[in-house]
C-alpha cells in the first residue's frame, strides 16, 4: 500500500520511536519538519496501546499530492490530513480530506473493499460533534477533529476494544 517517499511503521514500533529517528526517515529539510514534528507528538500519545500500521506522507494515486498520515486500525483506512495551527475547518481543507478518501476508494485496489474514515486534524480548532454518516460504497461523512479529540474520534470509529488491522 506503500507509494512514493511514504514511511511505515507497525503502530506498536512507531511508539517506541523517538521524534528524530522517525525524522530521519522523513528526511526532507523543509519546514515541513516542524509540521512533522507536531504530528508525531500527538500520534505518539494518540495511539498508545492501539495495535495497526501508521504510514506518513502517503502519495495518493494519481495525483502529485500526500496524505499526511495513514492509519489502517480496524480493517479500516483512516485518511488524516493535518492543519496545524489551523483554529478553524477550513471549506477548502473540508474538500482536500474528503478528496483524498475518495481518491483513495476509488482509484486504489487495495482500499476499494475497505471502509474509509477521512478526518480532518485542525489542532487548534474547537471539538464539534461529528455526524457518523457513511456511504453505500464505505467511506465516511468527513469527520472534524482537533489534536485533543482525535484519539477519542479514532476510537470510536473503531469500537470497544477493536483497534487493530
Amino acid at each position: 500500500m506503500i507509494s512514493g517517499h511514504s514511511v511505515s511503521y507497525k503502530i506498536s514500533k512507531f511508539l517506541k520511536q523517538t521524534e528524530n529517528d522517525i525524522l530521519g526517515e522523513l528526511n526532507d529539510p523543509s519546514q515541513q519538519t516542524q509540521a512533522w514534528r507536531n504530528q508525531i507528538r500527538g500520534l505518539l500519545n494518540t495511539l498508545t496501546g492501539m495495535e495497526g500500521r501508521i504510514i506518513f506522507e502517503y502519495g495518493i494515486p494519481g495525483l502529485s499530492k500526500v496524505v499526511d498520515v495513514i492509519l489502517l486500525l480496524d480493517n479500516k483506512i483512516f485518511v488524516l490530513e493535518y492543519k496545524n495551527g489551523s483554529a478553524d475547518y477550513y471549506l477548502t481543507d473540508k474538500n482536500q480530506t474528503l478528496g483524498y478518501a475518495l481518491r483513495l476508494k476509488y482509484f486504489h485496489s487495495n482500499s476499494s473493499d475497505k471502509i474509509i474514515v477521512p478526518i480532518l486534524v485542525a489542532t487548534e480548532a474547537i471539538a464539534i460533534c461529528n455526524p457518523k454518516d457513511i456511504t453505500e460504497d464505505g467511506v465516511y461523512s468527513l469527520v472534524q477533529s482537533n489534536e485533543q479529540s482525535l484519539r477519542e474520534i479514532i476510537h470510536d470509529y473503531c469500537g470497544p476494544g477493536k483497534n487493530k488491522y
